[in-house]
């Protein structure tokens, strides 16, 4: 447990600030604390909630689309200048009318990939799936566990995969405003997951319990 430098009713308005995602910048200024302090506990903030993400048992059924997006962990805004910026990989898995579980992988290997689908959805869900992805791979998932259908550009019908495309839309505006992420990739993409779908009454609720837990107050 780390003892905090902030009073109980600073760190309740810096959990606010940073639950309506007000930049650290801005937050210093509105709350009259030193920059680079908003900078520590935002990054605290992120830690915790990333380790509340990935130790969280979660389970998801029923209509699930599936979908990958290649990230750059820089700052440099022209993402094809390789030398300044890593490029990773995130698989996502969203569950229609509930949550949103990502991974971040550099190699994309389907062994791994075919892990995390049976870690993380229930048997008999209905996977969605772009129609470019590996046949032979989906095939093999169907065979085993899941219903697999495949989605097309521009269908009318619920055989579609937007749901995954906003989340990555959701994320790809939030990282705008940070000039990019650089080594902080990780952070940032499970506190978008933790994010989707909540109101800020949900974000504040939940945060503050999160870091009562890991801050002396």
């Amino acid at each position: 447990m780390i003892k905090s430098k902030l009073n109980r009713q600073e760190l309740e308005k810096l959990i606010e600030h940073f639950c309506k995602d007000i930049d650290a910048t801005q937050t210093a200024l509105s709350l009259s604390i030193n920059r680079k302090t908003v900078n520590r506990y935002y990054n605290l903030f992120r830690m915790v909630i990333y380790n509340h993400q990935q130790n969280e048992d979660i389970k998801l059924w029923g209509v699930i689309e599936v979908g990958r997006m290649s990230v750059f962990d820089g700052k440099d805004k022209n993402i094809k200048r390789k030398f300044k910026s890593a490029k990773f990989n995130v698989f996502g898995l969203f569950e229609r009318g509930g949550r949103v579980c990502t991974v971040i992988y550099s190699t994309p290997r389907n062994t791994k990939l075919e892990s995390i689908v049976k870690e993380k959805v229930t048997k008999k869900s209905l996977l969605i799936i772009p129609d470019h992805y590996t046949y032979t791979f989906w095939a093999f998932l169907y065979e085993k566990d899941f219903e697999v259908v495949y989605a097309k550009k521009n269908s009318e019908n619920e055989v579609h995969t937007d749901g995954i495309k906003s989340f990555w839309n959701f994320y790809k505006k939030r990282i705008e405003k940070f000039n990019g992420v650089k080594g902080k990739l990780h952070l940032h993409i499970k506190e978008s997951e933790w994010r989707w779908g909540k109101n800020f009454n949900s974000l504040y609720e939940q945060l503050l319990s999160l870091v009562e837990i890991h801050l002396m107050v």
